[in-house]
């Protein structure tokens, strides 16, 4: 946000995963329309994924009021529950938490300095001293690392009040574990993966990476 707002200081941030998956572009590009607008008049923005199972490795939003259209504000925040917990969520409409955004980069800056103006501080000034090199952009070490390390949902999320939340169904997956890569990889008739050449005797539902 500090750096994108050193560029363009009314600048909209999409802040995205680049390790995640998204099977249907069209449906996410539609949600990020969805959420645009309630970005732009302030909002905190964040992609709740509706869950195709009572997943346990994904944290949870409850979503609440109706901001506009799709966009909800969000009820609570919830950690990565057990198989029973994750069931009645699924049951009461949460959503997964999928940990992509979409804010202005003014308010964002302004909600961090609400509850730690030391980090935003450290963060602006390893911006203000940002160095290129062959088209890398390099920030201050010694500043950056005075900033808290700590995530955006327990540092802002969870304690603002201008979190929203779009729901989307898009084939996401945040490639979290083993059997994530499993889901998402090739198959053959016995349900076997693989990554190269492998060899299956008597093998069902594996993954050879």
């Amino acid at each position: 946000a500090a750096f994108a707002q050193a560029r363009d200081r009314d600048a909209t941030v999409l802040a995205l995963a680049a390790d995640h998956v998204v099977g249907d572009t069209a449906a996410f590009v539609a949600a990020c329309r969805e959420g645009l607008a309630a970005a732009k008049a302030g909002r905190i923005v964040t992609f709740g994924v509706n869950p195709e199972r009572p997943a346990t490795e994904y944290g949870y939003i409850s979503p609440g009021d109706t901001i506009s259209g799709q966009v909800r504000a969000v009820a609570k925040f919830v950690e990565k529950p057990d198989a029973a917990t994750a069931a009645d969520y699924i049951t009461s409409g949460y959503l997964w938490n999928s940990g992509n955004f979409m804010f202005r980069a003014a308010v964002l800056l302004d909600e961090y300095r609400n509850f730690d103006t030391a980090s935003v501080q450290a963060v602006t000034e390893a911006v203000t001293k940002t160095e290129r090199d062959l088209g890398f952009v390099k920030l201050d070490v010694d500043a950056f690392g005075a900033a808290k390390a700590i995530s955006i949902d327990y540092a802002v999320m969870e304690k603002t009040a201008h979190a929203a939340v779009v729901p989307v169904s898009c084939g996401w997956s945040d490639v979290g574990s083993w059997h994530a890569v499993w889901e998402l990889s090739d198959k053959d008739g016995q349900g076997n993966a693989a990554r190269g050449a492998a060899v299956f005797e008597d093998s069902r539902n594996s993954n050879v990476w």
